[in-house]
């Protein structure tokens, strides 16, 4: 049986909101959620500069991967097997 003329394309939406347009329900909660957290900015530094560095350096790492992406694993060959690895150390100096 063949489709009537008068089908939809596709991309087509022939009912509902426009494509790209949130929901009430999605819109009202990221509104609320963002003049939550506009109250709540007012104390973020302070509560920041409490901190231990470790537990800011802790946050930093847990906020950033919400605005750096996280790179995926890379293997690698090492063609020369009698190389000494090369070992780096980073060390944190400040107060704790």
């Amino acid at each position: 049986m063949a489709l009537p003329s008068t089908a939809f394309k596709k991309g087509e939406r022939p009912i509902g909101r426009a494509k790209g347009t949130p929901n009430k329900v999605t819109k009202n909660t990221k509104e609320l959620i963002a003049n939550i957290v506009d109250k709540l900015a007012e104390n973020y530094l302070e509560d920041i500069e409490a901190m231990k560095p470790s537990e800011r350096m802790d946050m930093l790492s847990k906020l950033l991967e919400y605005i750096v992406p996280k790179l995926g694993r890379i293997d690698s060959v090492v063609e020369n097997v009698n190389t000494v690895p090369q070992v780096i150390k980073i060390e944190f100096v400040g107060e704790e």
